[in-house]
């Protein structure tokens, strides 16, 4: 397993692992390394920002007794990914999302089955037939990049972003999906909406979903919908 570890500013190194695409092995490397820093203690660092090739470490140089505390902590790193970095993928928490693909939760439906030249119908089974892996969170609070979306649905951007994404749609963009967690603007392809809120502001762990976890989705009527709406916690079957 290759990997390289320079500095990021005076209070963070990145780990980078060689990449061949979304759907290579570099993402289970980050995710592994992700995993297994956590449980670590490691003199000075104060985060851990996983993304699709590299994983960033945050470090305080003043809990580091050390002259060169980039050198310090850049030690530490480079042993602990020596020793246990693989592609095996974390057994994280598998969870089952519902998504509503009807009218008005499905903006953009229409423009990925034409995209792609396929039937609105084909998008949702599609959409729904994959097991999807978070890469890890970013864009806004919460926002999970999820990695295997067929390319048979894989749709650009839009070409001008919206204004105004409400928090649950669920959206494509190039051969990622993902759901919003607030409401923002945006410029993925919405294709539905899930009731489910995923992004909890005020508690210790704010976020439905971490790197590593695994997301399949299913759909749901609109009357389903405002039905799971009036309880919108995630509830495992």
């Amino acid at each position: 397993m290759d990997f390289s570890i320079s500095p990021l500013g005076d209070t963070a190194l990145i780990v980078d692992f060689p990449a061949t695409g979304l759907h290579g092995k570099a993402n289970d490397y980050v995710h592994s390394a992700y995993h297994s820093l956590l449980k670590r203690s490691i003199p000075g660092m104060t985060a851990l920002v996983p993304a699709y090739t590299t994983l960033t470490i945050h470090y305080d140089p003043s809990l580091i007794k050390s002259c060169y505390p980039y050198e310090e902590v850049r030690s530490h790193i480079h042993k602990l990914l020596l020793k246990g970095v693989t592609t095996d993928r974390r057994q994280g928490n598998c969870f089952l999302i519902p998504v509503c693909y009807e009218p008005p939760f499905s903006l953009d439906l229409t423009e990925v089955a034409k995209v792609n030249q396929l039937t609105e119908e084909e998008v949702i089974q599609h959409h729904t037939k994959q097991i999807y892996q978070v890469s890890f969170l970013g864009f806004s609070p919460g926002f999970p990049f999820l990695r295997g979306l067929p390319k048979s649905i894989a749709t650009p951007r839009k070409g001008s972003p919206r204004t105004l994404v409400k928090a649950g749609s669920v959206g494509i963009a190039g051969e990622q999906t993902g759901i919003y967690p607030t409401d923002s603007p945006g410029g993925w392809q919405i294709i539905g909406q899930t009731p489910i809120q995923i992004y909890f502001p005020s508690k210790n762990d704010p976020t439905l979903f971490v790197p590593g976890d695994t997301i399949r989705f299913y759909p749901i009527t609109a009357k389903q919908f405002s039905q799971m709406e009036v309880s919108n916690e995630y509830h495992s079957s």
